[in-house]
């Protein structure tokens, strides 16, 4: 498939912020001896991660799931980590694992709709992102990926065009690039209508 700058642009913004978003969720424990030793072992295995060391980080929260096996941001670690080195079977037990223990963990929805994506499970992946806003629906990054699968995936310009503009509408700043693909995406639109009149 080629793709367009736009196209591009999609897709190097949805991984980048759904690796921001796996770093978003605390230890729910009243322990702050092990909160604070889980914090550190999250710390050092982010770092793990953003160098690409999939192999120690795959060992450091295996490590870290032995002690706290009912952690559910190590498990989306793991989903996380799985995926990266391309096991998108072991990524999928983990996403679940992790939602199973933390059912309105936006982010988790998010890993899982960008896995069924990859996977050209494209309805599934509407599916979770839909499931997400049911959580929130204030939440930019999930209509903004949302709008990435309607625009790039399943053709569907006006709702692209929808989730973009809502993702736009709950940002505290103003995004240029998501201007743009929004005025790119109304002249398809228009061309489509022009083409579709002429028949």
């Amino acid at each position: 498939m080629k793709y367009c700058s736009h196209q591009m642009a999609c897709h190097v913004w949805l991984c980048l912020g759904l690796l921001l978003l796996s770093g978003c969720v605390q230890l729910n424990t009243t322990d702050s001896g092990a909160s604070e030793g889980v914090d550190k072992s999250m710390v050092a295995l982010h770092k793990r991660m953003a160098a690409g060391e999939w192999n120690r980080a795959h060992g450091e929260v295996l490590h870290l799931l032995t002690s706290f096996p009912e952690y559910a941001p190590g498990y989306l670690d793991l989903g996380i980590i799985s995926e990266s080195v391309d096991r998108r079977d072991d990524a999928r037990e983990a996403y679940l694992t992790a939602l199973k223990l933390a059912p309105d963990s936006i982010s988790t929805l998010n890993r899982l709709a960008l896995l069924s994506r990859r996977q050209g499970e494209f309805s599934t992946a509407e599916r979770y992102y839909l499931r997400a806003l049911d959580v929130n629906f204030q939440h930019a990054v999930t209509h903004r990926n949302l709008g990435i699968l309607y625009d790039l995936y399943l053709g569907n310009v006006a709702s692209a065009i929808k989730h973009y503009e809502i993702c736009l509408e709950n940002m505290s700043v103003d995004d240029p690039q998501l201007n743009f693909w929004i005025t790119d995406l109304r002249r398809r639109q228009s061309q489509q209508n022009v083409t579709g009149a002429d028949k």
